[in-house]
């Protein structure tokens, strides 16, 4: 069933990638040497099973990152271990974009469903800078 423009197969997968988002949230990273590691990687399996990838490689870009190097006409890869503040700030930046774009999604679904013909209408968003910062 549609609502607002959006199938029962599209909402069961914002759904679950919603969920996935939450249970990002749930992963906290501790210092093992001079990098972060994930302090319990059982916390990892169902934010990605939710979210359809691998547990390992949701670990791996979690407390890694890889860093292209170019060195004359020669081009280089390296993965760069992460310290826990880094880590923390990597997995906030998965889950915001993640959660940016189910929003985008969902504003584009709903103006699709509401466009007819001769009428303009359009879901918009307004966030006025600031005005959530009070002294």
């Amino acid at each position: 069933m549609d609502v607002i423009g959006i199938t029962g197969q599209d909402k069961q997968l914002v759904l679950q990638i919603i969920a996935g988002i939450l249970h990002l949230g749930n992963i906290s990273f501790e210092e093992k040497g001079n990098y972060a590691q994930v302090e319990n990687s059982d916390l990892l399996a169902f934010p990605a099973y939710l979210l359809g990838i691998d547990k390992d490689r949701l670990d791996e870009k979690l407390t890694s990152r890889k860093m292209d190097s170019k060195w004359g006409g020669r081009s280089e890869s390296i993965n760069v271990t992460l310290n826990v503040e880094q880590a923390s700030y990597t997995r906030d930046a998965l889950a915001k974009g993640l959660y940016a774009r189910v929003f985008d999604f969902l504003v584009e679904s709903i103006n699709r469903a509401m466009q007819k013909p001769y009428e303009e209408y359009s879901v918009g968003v307004l966030d006025i800078y600031g005005f959530e910062i009070f002294q």
